[in-house]
């Protein structure tokens, strides 16, 4: 409701004008904002637009937006002026207004109440100058009651006690809390229409993928009595519409158009194995009929529900080629002790033709940290070439064919931890023939202290040991033989060691450095001796003969802590010299 005033104070306060009328008008509500607000406030940032729809300047000093209810908006105006043709901004939060808009408002106190309340503009005097009361509930736009937008008058010559003559934003201006802000503060509200505007709530909404089936709503204001419709269209992000969720593309929304309402659409999400740590979705209405479109589209992002440790790594790969006596390989290792290995799999990406998923589950076994463990399809042919037996047959159950170890050297291999890709050798898209990655009758080895490195493949991570070098029916007669680990032996030492032998204060040997990094020296060696490197759990972690006066031990593959070395001479103990692995002297 607008009054007009004449009398000769408000010519007074119209800096000397000889005729005026006083047309203040509420031209915009913003309520129940999205906005962020400030530390302290109760509320988004929530704000109020004043209009000048005359022809002259208004000074609003002593002016009042008077509390009509608990809670509500309060505000003295001081010595400010209202130009004609222009605006004056409100806010519940000027700090966040700033944030937010870019633009300055002054502040009032309390709020403007959400379930609609009575607004109230009056003069030093007391006279009203302008009242609304809005409400959230229908024929008033309902979707300014937290969904992101502001409630504008149409024309600020017309009755703003008329709810006809306001309408929802639909001037776009940002996304905060998921959806999208629409209004216009200080600059021109938006003309009304009579077309119905359709909307979809939420801007973003992340989801786990063990939540199944998921409803979102679309909503419609501003109807006009005819019946409407929008489609909702899925489209592939990093995720897939056709393996990542079940969904209707595209799923017809059809409203009565009789009042303001709000449709659901369901989204079934189906929990996968492929590689993404996280993948998103895009719903995005289209093609209305009787309406036009403000927040159109939606991102669904799916987040695996398990999270990653990342505790086990690829440790290399070796391919028979040319060789039948040649055993294909996978090598892990654990980066900590794990009790139940079955949450780790393997997976081989063929010929470039993208992920296969998992194909060998770990079984519910306990592995140690910094041991490495093998994989093989070919057992029999693995023990004769290396000496040693494989830790895992990959074999399908019942089938007899191979799965995650049946490669050619051109193909890529992927270690999933729960489903999702944990690390990866070579390109699941690219087929390795050519590329500096391949390993046809060859081998890779990952370098020391590198990965896992996720859903990556990192080339410079790896050594290689060059196409058909495997040319003999033993690794270490080939060519360049798979470097194996120093840790083969598994053996765990149940005797305690002799105090006597303790230290090297007293020994015929001595060690340098200590602590050491990746070597240690080992001199007074005078005959044939084993040498036994013990953890302080009795594990042995490596083992070798020596019939040098001097050796130097590579460290590199063994954990940093405190260990012993046991030199036994004739099958017996002829000292135990203690030293410290460490990363740095």
């Amino acid at each position: 409701m607008k009054t007009v005033v004449y009398s000769l104070l408000a010519l007074m306060l119209t800096f000397g004008s000889t005729n005026v009328s006083s047309q203040i008008v509420i031209n915009e509500i913003s309520y129940n904002a999205i906005t962020p607000n400030s530390p302290g406030k109760l509320s988004g940032v929530e704000y109020l637009e004043l209009y000048n729809d005359g022809i002259m300047p208004v000074n609003l000093v002593d002016w009042v937006i008077p509390q009509t209810a608990r809670n509500g908006i309060s505000y003295t105006f001081g010595n400010v002026t209202i130009n004609a043709g222009e605006y004056l901004l409100l806010t519940n939060d000027s700090l966040g207004f700033q944030s937010v808009y870019n633009s300055s408002a002054r502040e009032y106190d309390g709020y403007i109440l959400n379930g609609g309340y009575r607004l109230e503009l009056r003069d030093s005097f007391g006279n009203m100058q302008d009242s609304v009361s809005y409400d959230d509930i229908a024929p008033w736009p309902t979707l300014a009651d937290g969904q992101g937008c502001s409630i504008e008058l149409c024309d600020p010559t017309s009755d703003n006690a008329i709810a006809s003559n306001w309408i929802r934003a639909t001037n776009y201006f940002a996304i905060f809390n998921r959806r999208k802000v629409y209004g216009t503060p200080g600059v021109k509200n938006t003309t009304c229409s009579s077309t119905p505007i359709i909307q979809i709530q939420f801007r973003e909404v992340s989801q786990s993928e063990n939540d199944g089936e998921i409803t979102f709503d679309v909503y419609i204001d501003n109807t006009n009595g005819a019946a409407a419709s929008v489609e909702v269209q899925a489209f592939n992000g990093t995720g897939d519409v056709a393996t990542d969720i079940t969904f209707t593309s595209p799923t017809i929304i059809s409203f009565n158009g009789n009042a303001d309402e709000k449709l659901p659409f369901t989204v079934e999400i189906i929990s996968d194995t492929l590689n993404e740590s996280e993948e998103n979705i895009w719903f995005v209405l289209k093609n209305p009929s009787n309406g036009i479109l403000a927040n159109d589209t939606l991102e669904l992002i799916i987040e695996n529900a398990v999270p990653l440790l990342r505790q086990v790594k690829l440790a290399g790969i070796l391919n028979v080629g040319g060789q039948a006596s040649n055993p294909n390989l996978v090598e892990i290792v654990p980066l900590s002790d794990i009790t139940d290995l079955s949450t780790y799999s393997l997976g081989c990406a063929n010929n470039g033709g993208g992920t296969d998923g998992i194909e060998f589950q770990f079984p519910a076994v306990s592995v140690k940290k910094g041991q490495s463990y093998f994989v093989t399809r070919q057992p029999d042919v693995f023990k004769t070439f290396f000496g040693f037996e494989a830790d895992f047959v990959d074999t399908a159950a019942g089938m007899g064919t191979s799965t995650a170890t049946n490669f050619t050297g051109d193909d890529a291999l992927e270690l999933f931890e729960n489903g999702r890709v944990i690390d990866r050798y070579g390109l699941p898209n690219v087929d390795g023939t050519g590329e500096a990655w391949e390993y046809m009758s060859s081998w890779a080895k990952r370098k020391v202290n590198t990965g896992p490195d996720g859903n990556n493949f990192v080339p410079t991570n790896w050594e290689y040991g060059g196409l058909g070098v495997l040319d003999d029916t033993l690794n270490d007669s080939c060519s360049n033989p798979y470097p194996l680990p120093k840790k083969q032996d598994t053996t765990v030492v149940n005797d305690t060691l002799s105090n006597a032998y303790l230290g090297n204060s007293n020994s015929e040997y001595s060690l340098y450095p200590n602590p050491a990094v990746n070597y240690i020296n080992i001199k007074g060696l005078s005959a044939s001796y084993k040498l036994m490197v013990i953890d302080l759990l009795g594990n042995v972690v490596l083992t070798t003969e020596n019939s040098e006066n001097e050796l130097q031990l590579d460290l590199t593959e063994i954990e940093n802590g405190v260990y012993y070395i046991r030199i036994l001479k004739e099958g017996k103990q002829n000292s135990a010299l203690k030293f410290i692995k460490t990363d740095n002297m």
